[in-house]
């Protein structure tokens, strides 16, 4: 991944709630989901409505693995847990519950949750749609000040 890469990533919402949720060490997020969308792309292209369905089904999984984690999760400022807890679980069912075709590798599957956060359906904090919300704000804020 080259650096145009990482600065069009780090304007993206998955890294904005990382970065909302003290996760700052996002190197490796930025890689799981840049193989999350190449092999998005290589799914889509083929345009094989099983695999299609395969890649949706597979998202849908990784959230529901995601879910029982944040519902047990009570931190108002650092995701780091929660992330490495789901995390975890990929990893334990990566061959079991999650096993999908070549193309889509471990490291994209945990890709596929930085996907779900860029679409706003996961977060790392006890409600992250507001803590999103208002660190954005503060951002903006922030920017407009320094102007």
């Amino acid at each position: 991944m080259d650096d145009v890469s990482e600065l069009e990533y780090d304007d993206c919402i998955f890294i904005k709630k990382l970065e909302c949720a003290n996760i700052y060490e996002n190197e490796i997020c930025k890689k799981e989901f840049f193989n999350a969308e190449i092999a998005k792309s290589i799914i889509e292209s083929k345009g094989n409505p099983d695999d299609l369905k395969m890649y949706s089904q597979l998202k849908s999984k990784i959230k529901s693995l995601w879910y029982p984690q944040y519902i047990q999760y009570a931190q108002e400022k650092n995701g780091n847990i929660l992330l490495a807890k789901t995390y975890e679980r990929i990893e334990e069912l990566d061959t079991t519950t999650l096993k999908a075709t070549d193309d889509i590798s471990l490291i994209a599957k945990k890709g596929m949750l930085h996907q779900l956060s860029d679409e706003c359906k996961v977060g790392w904090l006890k409600n992250y749609e507001e803590k999103l919300e208002s660190y954005l704000k503060k951002g903006e804020n922030d920017i407009g000040q320094s102007e």
